[in-house]
């Protein structure tokens, strides 16, 4: 893929509409639509050139007339949660009727195979495939696909929940919908864009990546992990396609930068949604130290799309897992994680996974457990649930006589409960980089805990459940899990 400027001219020329070109509605537009509440109802699409369209919604109606590229958007009035579902028509140079289009909460759920996990392959399948159809969850799954230049539009239709359309649905995203649905008695719909084994770079518009420090070194290890990819793919084809077909690894088409942007997530355009689930880390385990800055960008870049500059977003931190020779990173990156979520953003915040996991299963089959800690973070942040939406997070780690160091946590929900292992997961970390067990104390009532460790009197940092399959169980009456983090100690070294 040219990683040049030129993206708006090759959008131009993949998108414009032909001279007998007729009204076509952008991506999200299909029978059984969810409509985000609170938002504007923002109806867009293409037709010919200097067309009068019109669009009408529970009793309103507006219009726009088409550019010379043949695009158009209309925005109805914002959508009330007592507003009734009902017929989306837009007219122009022909006439579309969309049924049962439906007040609702949107969610966009993306990442990779975690994400993408159906819910054929997940614990709790066969209760879930016996339910009654239920208009209350609507799915709007995007096809996997890469771009080379923004898509204007993908075929995807939305799907009532039900035994013929369940099987094969992200796991995270249903079960993440069902629980939303019955604490808030609203309508939920998941739109769902995950592809296995890809990394972030990938799902990156083309100018948030350009912009980026870390670019250089990314196209330059793509076009590497491409070249293996593609001696390792012909190996397996000259020996008649015996066996696994090898695994890209970094190498594939899909983990060319923006392709998946391009491909899957830009061609849903500028839809009202309430927030973003993002389930994706395990192939960017590689290099922890550029994640945030990477993550960064693709905040911004929903956030653009989505034209919502406080786009709420929630990402899951990386489960247990023996990812062999890196398990230090493994480790790393969920430290990396913590660090994102701890960055002043009120708009972004993550669900940890600890305790969900499979040492020996990158796909732990639990998504349920992973979806009800992300449903209750929503329900206390949007809807004002007073059950605790997380468990205890570190807040900072100071000195104290005799190197001992108190990390402080909140929320804190009654006290932090260490968990069963002695040291319970802790270490304190000296100057020359070396991590040492330490002993755990709760103190302060029950919102700290004091570590020391024997010949460490001044430690420059602290971390917990550092280990690819970590011990530790920090929780408090919550019963929800505190974070892997890695925390530098205030008032080391002076």
């Amino acid at each position: 893929m040219p990683f040049t400027a030129c993206t708006l001219a090759l959008l131009a020329a993949a998108t414009a509409p032909d001279a007998d070109a007729e009204l076509v509605l952008g991506t999200p537009f299909s029978d059984h639509m969810v409509v985000q509440i609170d938002a504007p109802l923002r109806v867009y699409g293409t037709d010919d050139p200097g067309t009068a369209v019109t669009a009408t919604f529970g009793g309103a109606t507006a219009e726009a007339t088409t550019g010379d590229d043949g695009r158009f958007e209309i925005e109805l009035p914002t959508v009330a949660a007592d507003d009734a579902a009902g017929e989306l028509v837009v007219e122009g140079t022909t006439r579309v009727a969309l049924d049962d289009v439906t007040p609702g909460e949107v969610w966009w759920c993306s990442g990779q195979s975690n994400m993408e996990w159906v819910i054929q392959n997940s614990n709790g399948k066969k209760w879930v495939l016996r339910q009654a159809p239920d208009p209350g969850i609507r799915m709007l799954s995007i096809p996997r696909q890469t771009a080379d230049a923004p898509l204007d539009r993908v075929d995807a239709q939305w799907q009532i929940a039900g035994p013929d359309t369940l099987p094969m649905t992200s796991a995270v995203a249903y079960f993440f919908a069902r629980d939303l649905k019955e604490k808030t008695g609203r309508t939920v719909g998941v739109v769902v864009g995950a592809w296995g084994g890809t990394r972030v770079q990938s799902w990156l518009p083309e100018a948030r990546f350009e912009g980026s420090p870390h670019a250089p070194y990314i196209v330059d290890r793509y076009a590497k992990d491409s070249a293996d990819y593609q001696k390792r793919l012909g190996k397996w084809r000259r020996n008649g396609k015996k066996g696994r077909r090898p695994f890209g690894r970094g190498g594939a088409p899909q983990d060319a930068p923006a392709v998946l942007a391009n491909g899957m997530t830009l061609p849903l355009g500028p839809m009202p949604v309430r927030g973003v689930l993002w389930y994706q880390g395990e192939s960017d385990t590689i290099h922890p130290e550029i994640y945030g800055d990477l993550f960064e960008e693709l905040t911004a870049a929903w956030r653009e799309q989505f034209r919502d500059p406080d786009l709420p977003v929630y990402f899951v931190q990386l489960p247990e897992f023996k990812s062999g020779n890196s398990d230090e990173r493994w480790a790393e990156f969920r430290e990396a994680q913590q660090a994102i979520a701890a960055t002043p953003d009120d708009g972004v915040d993550m669900a940890v996974a600890l305790g969900l996991g499979e040492a020996d299963n990158v796909h732990p089959r639990n998504k349920k457990g992973v979806a009800e800690r992300l449903s209750a973070m929503v329900m206390h942040d949007h809807f004002g649930a007073e059950a605790p939406g997380r468990g205890p997070r570190p807040t900072g780690a100071a000195l104290g006589a005799g190197g001992a160091v108190r990390v402080s946590f909140a929320p804190v929900a009654g006290s932090l409960k260490p968990g069963a292992s002695a040291d319970g997961g802790f270490e304190l970390i000296d100057a020359a980089g070396n991590a040492h067990t330490a002993e755990v104390e709760v103190v302060d009532g029950g919102s700290a805990v004091r570590l020391s460790a024997a010949g460490v009197d001044a430690p420059a940092a602290v971390r917990y459940a550092h280990a690819a399959v970590p011990e530790g169980g920090l929780t408090d009456a919550s019963g929800l899990p505190a974070p892997a983090f890695r925390l530098d100690v205030q008032g080391a070294g002076d």
